[in-house]
């Protein structure tokens, strides 16, 4: 317990409805003062019909790897780092840990926008707060907070203009209320794909549709705060998911009879204290259920995590303001491709100062030590500095040690041609990264250099004199450096215009990574109508498949618009691939062509 109290893993910050969720003291932290690299997007109704991994596809910095777009399995890479087999960018949900202890990343197209009022993206290493997995970064999926006035919030997309069929749409309905000292919020949302979508084969340019991809999910997120006090609040959150995806496989590995099911379930207690000169105490208890089926191989896997936490913020001296909390992780799995069912105890603890040495220099440490009973013990820590050096321009550096602990199928799995490796050892990153942002004249511009040093990079490989595979810890560090550039039109330009561009350019060996990404917008805005263009690039990427050895750039254009007649009605319609590219994100996964949808939103 003196360790837990000690040592902190996570910002106070991340359970309060502020501007920025995964810092302590929220109100003082804004992405110019902050020494990370981060961005905020907003998430309106309008914008319900799209995936998480939609929503962040055109970010800066970050690479999305979609096997389609109905539901299938898509995760972030962020900096070049969370690509290929084993995935380093942590999720969360209202700070509460999505990534599993089995592995294989978070699977973005899961998590409904229908709840969300805002996305937060880490881009860098983030151990030292956040442990194993933060390793590229971190995204957190932040949940609409509760208003004074009763509000409901209702969304429909439909992706062809069948209108008898309930196929192939988004439904959306969330409505929130006060009773007394009680806060209410709830959501209930549904998905129906049919996936026959047409697509050029990026092989032969052939014009084919995509066959055994059909795909249905529900689900739902409810919570209630009771303000106990002015100073004191008690709340109460739980989301449910549940879906049936059927998995056509890949072009040169096609399955005609492949489902997987999926399911998860999460509850959240959180009990917060404000005390006197803004010292802030809260106890947490998330946890988290999730299931996958494959029902062709009748193979089950059942993953089960609790979180408990304890922390404590509080200013010391008339400079500094400390973090402090104390977790511990219970992960069990129970997979038909393991011998035995598989459990571990995780105890963290992490410390973080916000030291405000002028008013205009900030440096923020920072350090964590986790240990996994059994498995590993990990030191990470961190410096960050900010400073403001005018009022429009502020320069930002830090310098971090982050992991990444093995996961349970790189341990045990047990399958045709490959064993798990119990000897496996974390991986391990130095990161570091500099840059700039300015706000002047209506523009911002932001900048920065970045580099990781990746060791014991944990990769597949055949075991000598066999055909059976296992994984190992590679001998050689490996290098992931590269530069990330930002314009963005805050006012209007040319009287109604509004425009952005962002371009990451990474210089690595490793596999699986653009080298040059770029992304651009514009946008029309005149009263209630709104008309956008988008546009994206990757350049070539390389792969470790002989029957791939890379995929082919592409560029993507996307169009469309919003009019809004009424609070209570506003309408979009998209077109997405708007000149039927053939393109991959992953070999032999085929993305959709030209498609179009409609959505009807608006706030009751």
């Amino acid at each position: 317990m003196v360790i837990c109290i000690l040592f902190s893993n996570v910002a106070y910050g991340q359970i309060q409805a502020k501007e920025i969720l995964i810092y302590s003291r929220p109100e003082e932290v804004t992405p110019q003062n902050s020494s990370s690299f981060i961005h905020v997007l907003s998430v309106s109704p309008k914008d319900y019909g799209k995936s998480v991994s939609d929503f962040l596809k055109t970010q800066k910095g970050i690479t999305i790897r979609s096997q389609s777009s109905s539901g299938s399995l898509a995760t972030a890479n962020i900096r070049g780092i969370g690509a290929g087999k084993a995935e380093r960018v942590l999720v969360l949900l209202d700070g509460i840990r999505l990534n599993t202890a089995q592995g294989g990343g978070v699977d973005l197209s899961r998590i409904s926008l229908s709840s969300v009022e805002k996305i937060e993206i880490l881009r860098g290493g983030e151990s030292a707060l956040y442990g194993s997995d933060a390793m590229g970064g971190v995204i957190n999926v932040v949940t609409r907070k509760n208003i004074s006035n009763p509000q409901t919030i209702y969304s429909l997309t439909k992706k062809n203009w069948d209108l008898t069929s309930f196929n192939d749409h988004k439904f959306s309905l969330s409505s929130q209320r006060n009773l007394g000292k009680f806060q209410l919020f709830f959501n209930a949302h549904s998905q129906k794909d049919r996936g026959d979508y047409a697509f050029k084969n990026p092989l032969t340019l052939e014009n084919q549709k995509r066959e055994n991809n059909q795909f249905q999910s529900y689900g739902g997120y409810s919570k209630v705060v009771w303000l106990v006090t002015p100073e004191t609040s008690f709340s109460v959150a739980g989301d449910l998911f549940f879906a049936t995806q059927h998995t056509p496989g890949s072009l040169n590995w096609p399955q005609s009879h492949a489902i997987q099911t999926d399911k998860r379930w999460l509850a959240d207690f959180k009990l917060a204290h404000r005390l006197d000169n803004a010292q802030e105490f809260w106890i947490r208890f998330p946890v988290r259920k999730n299931e996958l089926r494959y029902l062709a191989e009748s193979s089950v896997h059942k993953n089960n995590h609790s979180e408990p936490q304890i922390a404590f913020s509080f200013p010391y001296g008339e400079r500094h303001f400390v973090t402090l909390l104390g977790q511990a992780y219970q992960d069990k799995v129970k997979s038909t491709a393991y011998a035995s069912s598989q459990k571990k105890w995780t105890f963290a603890g992490a410390l973080k100062d916000d030291y405000f040495m002028t008013s205009l220099l900030k440096l923020a440490p920072a350090m964590r030590l986790e240990h996994s009973k059994g498995l590993t013990m990990v030191f990470s820590p961190k410096i960050g500095a900010t400073y403001q050096l005018l009022s429009s321009l502020s320069l930002k550096a830090n310098l971090s040690r982050s992991f990444r602990a093995p996961a349970f199928d790189e341990l045990y799995w047990r399958g045709d041609g490959f064993i798990g490796n119990p000897t496996l050892y974390p991986e391990k990153s130095w990161d570091g990264d500099m840059g700039f942002s300015i706000e002047k004249l209506g523009f911002k511009i932001e900048q920065g250099l970045f580099i990781s040093r990746i060791q014991n990079l944990i990769d597949y490989t055949p075991m000598a004199s066999t055909n059976v595979w296992t994984y190992r810890n590679l001998d050689t560090s490996n290098s992931i450096w590269g530069n990330e550039v930002s314009l963005e039109s805050l006012l209007p330009v040319m009287s109604h215009f509004y425009g952005s561009l962002n371009y990451t350019w990474l210089n690595t060996r490793l596999p699986h990574r653009a080298h040059h990404t770029l992304n651009s917008s514009l946008k029309w805005e005149q009263q209630k109508l709104k008309l956008f263009l988008n546009h994206q690039y990757l350049s070539a990427v390389q792969t470790n498949d002989e029957d791939r050895p890379f995929i082919p750039l592409f560029h993507i254009f996307d169009s469309g618009g919003s009019y809004e007649w009424t609070p209570s009605l506003t309408v979009t319609a998209q077109i997405e691939n708007i000149f039927n590219r053939a393109y991959e994100r992953i070999p032999f996964y085929p993305m959709p062509g030209r498609t179009f949808s409609l959505s009807v939103s608006g706030v009751i």
